[in-house]
């Protein structure tokens, strides 16, 4: 690589959470908030957070959905199964990039030695996602939960050598405490450890950075009778910030998934945008040819194969709408920006507080059609009213799935 070309490479900082804890100070009948959520300010144990600070100088995206949310999915069917994980790993290859994969471990009691020797780490601790690559850089590190915010957590020279070499740094997060509060204050120290490596990685050559924080599930909070919640989206809604390092905030409202996310990751890395990775077919002139066959004037425009989520931060073209497939353990949905259709293989889910659908005693209906962003917590089916709409997603559905896996989004 030129010396040209390595001045305009940049630090790629990823921080995966495996699950981030609702907020503690939220509980009764309230519906707790997760930091960066609109609202009210999100609650902390302590007054200013290092999620404040991302909340501050990050693009957040408020339509962000986890694609995949089974018990028993793994990290990469949450990214977009094993062939797309495949191919971005052999992209990201391929480019010469540098990968520095970090299993970072915030508890509550932590081991004497926090700076491991990264060649003691074996194969089999790497995480799926990377543990089949030899060429990346792998180690272990356990950072205690508690502790004064401003004191650096001493990495061992071979690591800290790695992180600056590096492209891409994705810090796999797992949080291993007795309670949420203590739970949410190890996703903060996570949060501040990760901002104090980006100050250490800097250097002339590579002034700019970016980080991107997520995690593979949603908080996972549950809704109260009488208003029954079906789809999970305690699980399905993830909070994810984008910090290209402009210390500019803006709140995103496309709809985005998290097939979105390893895309990004190589767009970011390599300049290899999402449209380039992947041959994809000419959706707009099948969406086209869609509408005009069912004279409709909705759902137009509409396609599930991974956008950058660079270009999603910049616009958002509200012509221009997506046709997302999310799974559940007892359930399938297809997500647009305006409708959430589900469909449930269970018969024995209790009828909502609020549904237009009047269900024989046992039964509940099939399809289940939800209004968004406005219903948030999926409480009022509206599957009689748009049941035109719920036929035509699943029309379209079936469209771009005969035109090929790179059409949808499973």
């Amino acid at each position: 690589m030129n010396s040209e070309s390595a001045l305009s490479r940049r630090h790629v900082w990823a921080l995966m959470f495996n699950q981030l804890p609702s907020d503690p100070a939220c509980s009764g009948n309230q519906i707790p908030k997760t930091p960066g959520e609109s609202g009210d300010a999100a609650q902390s144990t302590s007054e200013y957070s290092p999620f404040d600070d991302l909340d501050q100088c990050s693009a957040f995206f408020e339509q962000y959905v986890i694609q995949d949310v089974r018990e028993s999915a793994t990290i990469q069917e949450v990214l977009g199964g094993a062939e797309r994980v495949d191919s971005v790993q052999t992209q990201l290859r391929e480019s010469g990039s540098a990968i520095v994969h970090l299993c970072l471990i915030v508890a509550d009691e932590t081991p004497a030695d926090l700076s491991p020797d990264p060649t003691h780490s074996g194969a089999s601790q790497k995480s799926e996602l990377f543990g089949q690559d030899r060429n990346v850089s792998f180690a272990e590190l356990r950072i205690p939960r508690t502790g004064h915010p401003g004191e650096p957590v001493p990495l061992h020279d071979a690591v800290r050598d790695a992180i600056v070499a590096a492209d891409l740094i994705w810090v796999e997060t797992h949080i291993q405490t007795e309670s949420a509060d203590s739970g949410l204050n190890a996703a903060e120290v996570a949060v501040r450890w990760v901002q104090q490596m980006r100050s250490m990685a800097k250097s002339h050559e590579r002034p700019n950075d970016v980080l991107l924080v997520s995690s593979l599930r949603g908080p996972g909070r549950q809704i109260n009778s009488p208003f029954t919640s079906i789809g999970d989206e305690g699980l399905v809604h993830a909070p994810l910030w984008i910090d290209y390092g402009s210390s500019h905030s803006c709140r995103i409202q496309s709809l985005v998934g998290s097939f979105d996310f390893l895309p990004t990751i190589l767009e970011y890395v390599t300049g290899i945008t999402p449209a380039e990775q992947h041959s994809q077919p000419d959706v707009e002139s099948t969406t086209s040819d869609h509408a005009s066959q069912t004279g409709s004037r909705v759902l137009t425009n509409l396609d599930g194969a991974p956008i950058s989520l660079v270009t999603a931060a910049e616009s958002f073209c509200p012509g221009r709408d997506r046709l997302l497939r999310l799974t559940g353990d007892s359930w399938t949905a297809l997500r647009s920006q305006q409708y959430l259709l589900v469909q449930t293989t269970q018969c024995d889910h209790p009828q909502t507080a609020d549904s237009e659908t009047e269900a024989e005693p046992g039964e509940v209906p099939i399809r289940y059609l939800y209004l968004k962003p406005d219903d948030v917590w999926n409480v009022q089916n509206m599957i009689v009213a748009y049941e035109a709409i719920a036929d035509e997603m699943e029309t379209l559905a079936e469209t771009l799935s005969a035109d090929g896996p790179s059409a949808e989004s499973v």
